[in-house]
């Protein structure tokens, strides 16, 4: 049989940045979830645009050789696209957009089977930033006080990862026994407590995606954004942070993940390995420096 791909998948295809390969081509898992032959089949990865999909074009187009027998059709994740949906219904192979926690907590949502979708590959952390509007009011954590606006997103695994970077900088107070590894702080718990919005901060949900031009465009005086969205709206991590998450043992480190049939097929093991290899590591610290940061080794 062969894959028919859905008017929004072909319109963020499309989408991809020049040069991006869009290989449509038959399918690449029979009924049965055997894999088809490697050689004779393109690999459907979706990607956010900054900065995985940036790291794929690279190992496609400097890393990838004809003995490799891996081509790619890099399809660009655009708002209003579910990654992982796309993956359970066979309209990609897998994505390269998303950390573990997050992955963990769709499954669970989405009723899938814990193993429908595996990582394959660990890549890169993108650390959490307190961003600031220069031309505001707020441009050191000392102006933070009782009104400030902050934007955090409003998806339930970052939301939290987003409130511990505030806590860490003592702008809100963790409930007492909260435990950081199992407990979840969402913004409705630090709104609705006074003991936990010690600052008396007002906190706003938004869009993972709109967090960075929630400050840039002075909706609010501060926003936590994730690196790579503020890579895509111009915010700069050394520049415009009043405060930074730790990379240090970061359970936030982006991920390969494909559907659970292709966790053995050899496409996905040779892209793992460039994915995972120091010359990609490097490549990431040379183009990216403090906004993307690679968990392994650059030599």
């Amino acid at each position: 049989m062969s894959h028919h791909r859905s008017p929004l998948l072909r319109l963020a295809s499309a989408a991809a940045a020049a040069g991006a390969v869009v290989l449509l081509a038959g399918c690449s898992a029979s009924a049965d979830g055997e894999t088809a032959d490697a050689a004779s089949e393109p690999l459907r990865i979706v990607a956010a645009a900054t900065p995985h999909q940036e790291i794929l074009e690279y190992i496609r187009d400097e890393l990838v050789t004809p003995e490799d027998g891996l081509e790619l059709d890099i399809v660009t994740e655009t708002e209003g696209v579910q990654s992982n949906q796309l993956i359970v219904d066979d309209e990609v192979d897998g994505s390269f957009t998303q950390h573990l926690p997050y992955l963990t907590q769709w499954l669970v949502d989405a009723g899938q089977p814990e193993d429908a979708i595996v990582p394959t590959a660990t890549v890169h952390v993108e650390p959490l930033g307190l961003y600031y509007n220069a031309s505001g009011d707020v441009t050191t954590l000392d102006d933070v006080t009782e009104g400030t606006s902050i934007a955090i997103t409003n998806d339930v695994v970052n939301q939290n990862r987003a409130l511990l970077l505030l806590a860490a900088n003592d702008l809100i107070t963790l409930p007492d026994g909260f435990d950081v590894a199992t407990d979840t702080l969402t913004v409705k718990d630090v709104l609705g407590d006074d003991a936990i919005n010690t600052t008396g901060l007002e906190l706003s949900e938004v869009d993972y995606s709109l967090t960075a031009r929630a400050v840039a465009d002075g909706e609010t005086d501060l926003a936590v954004v994730n690196g790579n969205v503020a890579l895509q709206t111009g915010l700069s991590i050394d520049d415009d942070t009043l405060a930074l998450e730790s990379a240090t043992d970061n359970p936030y480190a982006n991920l390969l993940t494909v559907r659970k049939e292709f966790a053995d097929d050899p496409r996905v093991a040779t892209l793992s390995e460039y994915l995972e290899s120091p010359e990609v590591a490097s490549w990431i610290t040379e183009t990216y420096g403090s906004a993307v940061l690679p968990v392994n080794p650059t030599s």
